[in-house]
């Protein structure tokens, strides 16, 4: 998908990939307790503006129903790289693909799970790693069979010339039921991942019922020596600090609550770190612009 154009648009999406990479320290060793974001120039806001108004149309065309995968068909997920990748994510929630890419390096297994697949991008990154296993066995878990079709299939062409095997177990699953996890999966990955799930997920904040039971599931598949990690965007921290995120990210955030993408309106750090601590014993968790990433192992559930 090509961003929409404006007047000196690739000077202004230039200015502000250059602000969220350079603004923001990143430590995965360091808890950040207060954020660190920086309030963009008139100029670069007025940019992410305009952008955000036309992907934001497009995506209201798409739209049918109330639940958030219910977006995601083909159309939808052709332009998700560029939306979320190129565009929302370092403009809106500050936050940049390299960090993702780097957290999957350092976390995905020869034996991994993914819930929530989205179009498997940083699967299909780890696969060409040249450090990455020959034999990969990846399940991959969503609610939405467009999202697991095309993963595999992008998953599948980026590893047919270049020697590397994956084996792919693929299921519709609702992961915020822990009763819909079969015994014979539970513990049973070396790595879980849960990238951008929880913010699309319905509820009062990330203590909520069903946001609580997301985790709750995916602690119930990790081994006891795996790991379990991701990221979410905080809405609550956002929209707190709105003079910082402008217009565009407040904008952005509160139509996609409109409209069902997402439900995260009150998903704060605190109520994320008091879930992971409660469902594992060792847990790293930073941030990165308005998201959260973390690590978790132990599973004590």
């Amino acid at each position: 998908m090509k961003l929409p154009s404006f007047a000196s648009r690739r000077n202004s999406v230039e200015i502000f990939r250059q602000k969220s990479t350079t603004t923001l320290r990143r430590n995965p060793t360091q808890l950040y307790s207060k954020l660190n974001v920086t309030k963009d120039n008139p100029i670069v806001e007025f940019g992410k503006l305009i952008i955000a108004n036309r992907i934001n149309a497009k995506f209201k065309r798409q739209k049918t129903a109330g639940t958030s995968e219910a977006i995601y068909n083909p159309k939808v997920l052709a332009m998700y790289d560029a939306v979320v990748w190129r565009f929302n994510s370092p403009a809106l929630w500050r936050i940049s693909k390299n960090e993702i890419h780097d957290l999957y390096r350092d976390c995905v297994s020869a034996n991994h799970c993914e819930i929530a697949v989205g179009t498997g991008l940083f699967l299909k990154d780890y696969v060409l790693e040249n450090e990455s296993p020959q034999q990969v066995s990846l399940s991959l878990f969503d609610l939405n069979k467009n999202t697991i079709d095309i993963a595999e299939k992008r998953i599948n062409e980026a590893v047919a010339n270049n020697g590397k095997s994956v084996q792919f177990t693929k299921a519709i699953l609702d992961i915020t039921k822990p009763e819909s996890i079969s015994d014979d999966i539970k513990h049973s990955y070396d790595s879980v991942a849960a990238n951008y799930l929880l913010h699309c997920l319905h509820g009062n904040g990330l203590q909520d019922k069903d946001k609580f039971a997301a985790i709750q599931s995916c602690a119930t598949l990790v081994k006891e020596d795996g790991c379990f990690f991701g990221s979410t965007l905080l809405g609550k921290d956002l929209l707190d600090d709105a003079d910082n995120a402008g217009p565009a990210a407040i904008k952005t955030i509160e139509f996609y609550n409109e409209i069902g993408i997402f439900g995260n309106m009150n998903d704060l750090m605190a109520d994320l770190e008091s879930v992971l601590n409660e469902l594992f014993g060792e847990v790293e968790l930073w941030r990165a612009g308005y998201c959260a990433v973390w690590k978790a192992k132990a599973p004590k559930v």
